[in-house]
Formats: structure tokens, sequence, C-alpha cells
């Protein structure tokens, strides 16, 4: 079982730079393009590729979870996903889709509000915004992560036919934030999630990894968003 960490700070340095570059919306616009048609599109694919390069993420099925650390360092569980089997479903193109196709979460910390980040979207999407708004809301959701941690479980060590059921075990153990739809998971826990869960625990309160904490602008916001169920350390 393989497991690392992918830090997003190198993409929240890549959209501020953006924005002091030239402010012109248009630009920003530009930016947010994940087809590669502008310089700027190209550069935070290329940018994506790297951090995922640097946390040698595989070409593996398995589970992965997004979060921060607040200024506490209390780490909070924003969103967990799977990826299963195939050349376009592991780990490593999961995580590449996830930061492309949904990088509103990341430029939502230098835009004052999630309706602008919206209308960017409607602006890319103008003839499909009534299919893309939907995908644009919930990437909106995992705003304010700072932090991907991910385990890689090779076919050998969980059947792909047991994926789902050990995310919706490793969902309930950790409630992140931004899972709002949820399947009910068995009544009998999944193995392979308490190994899971154990490794997502070490990885988080590993002092290494504690210590790349950063703040956003945006954490100021986050409970606001999801409730007032910050928590807080006596």
């Amino acid at each position: 079982m393989q497991r690392g960490v992918v830090r997003l700070g190198p993409l929240y340095d890549y959209v501020r730079e953006i924005i002091a570059k030239n402010p012109d919306p248009k630009n920003e616009t530009d930016a947010y393009r994940v087809d590669r048609s502008t310089k700027d599109s190209r550069d935070y694919c290329e940018t994506c590729k790297q951090i995922l390069s640097d946390s040698n993420v595989p070409n593996e099925q398995g589970f992965y979870l997004w979060g921060f650390y607040n200024r506490s360092r209390f780490w909070i569980n924003v969103y967990c996903g799977k990826a299963g089997k195939g050349t376009t479903a592991h780990l490593r193109d999961r995580l590449y889709k996830e930061l492309t196709a949904e990088n509103a979460c990341v430029w939502r910390e230098v835009n004052p509000d999630d309706a602008r980040v919206l209308s960017i979207g409607e602006q890319i999407h103008r003839t499909m915004w009534h299919k893309y708004k939907s995908h644009w809301e919930r990437a909106l959701h995992k705003a304010g992560s700072t932090h991907i941690f991910w385990v890689a479980m090779p076919e050998s060590e969980l059947n792909p036919d047991n994926v789902e059921r050990v995310e919706n075990d490793l969902i309930e153990a950790m409630n992140p934030t931004g899972n709002r739809q949820r399947r009910r998971p068995s009544a009998i826990l999944q193995s392979e999630a308490e190994k899971i869960f154990k490794a997502f625990r070490e990885m988080i309160h590993l002092e290494k990894n504690r210590s790349t904490a950063f703040h956003l602008d945006y954490h100021d916001k986050f409970w606001s968003r999801v409730g007032k169920t910050e928590p807080s350390t006596p």
C-alpha cells in the first residue's frame, strides 16, 4: 500500500500571480480554461502535473482526502473520493482531472464570492452552462483545501468490486464537509477501510506534513458556508 500527499500551494501561488499580473477580468476568464487554448491554462495544467509528479501518485486504484489544517493545526476533512481501475480512472488521472476540470475550488481563493466564480464558468460554457453549472457548484465544495492525502491499494490488496463499499465507510467515518451526496454503508465495516483510515490519520499527524500548513483567506469564510461547526482547541 503506497501513500503520499499532494500539496496545493503552487496552484494558489499561480492564481494569485495571474491576478497580480493582470487584474483584467478577461485575463482571469482565459486562465480558468483547462482546454489548453491559452498560455495561462496550459501553465495551470502543467503545474497540476508537476505537483502530482512531485507526490509520486501512482497509476493504481485507491482513495484520496482533500482538506486543510486550521490555525490551530487541526485537520479538517473537506472531500473524500475514490479512484477505481482503468486507464482513466486510477489515482493520478483522477486527481489530475479534479485539479483541472474542478479548478473553481482553487480560483475561489482570489474571488470575492461563489457568484463571481460561477459567472466566469458561465462565460466559458455559454451554450452548455445548463450542463456544467452543477459541476462548478460541486467543485466549490472543495474550496479551502490545501492538501490532498492519497492511499493506493492495488487489486492484489483490494477487490475492485469493494472500492465503493470502502469509500462509503470512509465518508461516514470522516464526515467530509464537501461530500454532499452519500450512500449508506453496509453494517459490516470493510477491513480495508480501517487500513486506509489509519494511513490517512498517520499522514495527517506527521509533523513534516503538519509543518507545511498554510492559511487561505477563504478559510475565514469556510465555516459560514458549511455551518458553525468549527472545532476549537482548549
